[in-house]
């Protein structure tokens, strides 16, 4: 496989998306100890993509290519850890971003930490910290 690098005005290209997710999640927690444990499966659905492309130089760009359309749906793979009140997760795509029949076949993931506002909550009422 090779690429043709693109020249500097290339580099603004961008596009952006929602996507409302629903999980579906097994959780693990033993009282209020300080481990939680989540893993289970989303289904998403994506909104309408805003695209920004600019063309190299001696190209024209028409329209959205094919290789850009997405995908309507999705399914994720979900789990969550949290220790105390911080809370980390991550989501791992189990089908394509995009519409493609050829080429490579892109697939999202995220990360996040959070913090468990009622968890701390409890844990102050609780007097947690100070035993």
């Amino acid at each position: 496989m090779t690429y043709t690098p693109l020249d500097a005005r290339a580099e603004g290209n961008n596009m952006n998306y929602g996507v409302l997710r629903v999980p579906v999640m097994l959780s693990w927690q033993q009282d209020y100890s300080w481990f939680s444990c989540s893993l289970g499966l989303s289904g998403e659905v994506r909104t309408n993509a805003s695209y920004r492309l600019t063309p190299a130089a001696g190209a024209t760009v028409s329209g959205v290519p094919d290789a850009l359309k997405l995908q309507r749906f999705g399914a994720n793979f979900e789990a969550g850890f949290g220790f105390g009140p911080i809370t980390l997760t991550a989501t791992i795509g189990l089908t394509p971003t995009f519409k493609t029949a050829t080429g490579t076949k892109a697939y999202s993931g995220s990360s996040s930490i959070g913090l468990d506002v009622l968890e701390l909550a409890h844990m102050i009422k609780t007097k947690a910290f100070k035993d």
